[in-house]
Order: structure tokens, then C-alpha cells, then sequence
């Protein structure tokens, strides 16, 4: 199935499931005056997915991102 549990922490007492989360982005290059310029946009976690993330080499869980967005810009002056 591809999934594989991991731990939490190195005496698996906290035991967090596999997830998978989808992204996806894209750019679009154009000119700005005389200037290359590149625009960026991209989703993280764009079906929500609720999951945990661990640390085992720091004994840790956090919950993992929600869905977000992030728009760039960059100039090539």
C-alpha cells in the first residue's frame, strides 16, 4: 500500500499513521518595463489534509499545515 507507520518517539509508545498530501504550483515569466520578472503561485495540503507529523530523533509530533497559499514575486534585476 505504500504506507508505513512512524513514531514519535523511540520507544514507539505514540504511534502516528502515514498521510500523503497533494501541492500544487505554477509560475508565469513575463517583463515588468525591462525587467524578467517571475510570479509564482502555490497551494500546500490543497485537499486539507489533517495529519501529524513526527521528529523520532527528537521524541515529537506537530500537527501538520492546513491548506495555504503562497504568492511570489521575483525580479531579476
Amino acid at each position: 500500500s505504500g504506507k508505513a507507520p512512524i513514531y514519535a518517539n523511540a520507544s514507539k509508545q505514540l504511534e502516528v499513521p502515514a498521510y500523503v498530501t497533494v501541492d500544487l504550483g505554477m509560475t508565469y515569466r513575463t517583463t515588468l518595463g525591462k525587467v524578467p520578472t517571475t510570479f509564482g503561485l502555490t497551494a500546500y495540503n490543497i485537499l486539507d489534509k489533517q495529519y501529524w507529523m513526527s521528529r523520532p530523533s527528537y521524541n515529537y509530533a506537530i500537527q501538520g499545515l492546513p491548506r495555504s497559499l503562497v504568492f511570489s514575486m521575483q525580479m531579476d534585476i
